[in-house]
């Protein structure tokens, strides 16, 4: 219990977080095309539970390489391209195998349930 109660817990800090924060603000302007709305739940879904120590340098490397971000102070991120980051997104999260993740620890209440 306390492992699932550790995971579930987990607070981002830095690069990802970061990035998180900037594709949040950028949903409005991605859900009118629903492939690519799509796309943006999968990387979002995705995104906050990975390994800053793992991934932040990888995806930060590709992101500035790929010219779809760019770097302000205090590792804050502005999008330059929403649509082409979060296709960059999708591919490497893909290409990593990271879209088979066990999500089976994420526990959300939504509300009073009962079970039989």
């Amino acid at each position: 219990m306390e492992e699932l109660k550790e995971k579930s817990q987990k607070s981002q800090k830095g690069f990802l977080s970061n990035l998180y924060d900037a594709l949040d603000l950028a949903e409005e302007s991605v859900a009118s095309d629903e492939k690519l709305y799509d796309k943006y739940i999968y990387v979002m879904n995705i995104l906050p539970y990975l390994e800053p120590q793992e991934y932040s340098s990888k995806i930060k490397r590709l992101l500035l390489n790929e010219t779809c971000i760019e770097e302000v102070k205090n590792n804050r991120v502005k999008l330059l391209d929403a649509k082409k980051t979060i296709e960059v997104l999708e591919n490497f999260f893909k290409s990593e195998k990271l879209s088979e993740m066990d999500f089976t620890f994420i526990v959300k209440n939504l509300g009073w349930y009962y079970e039989t």
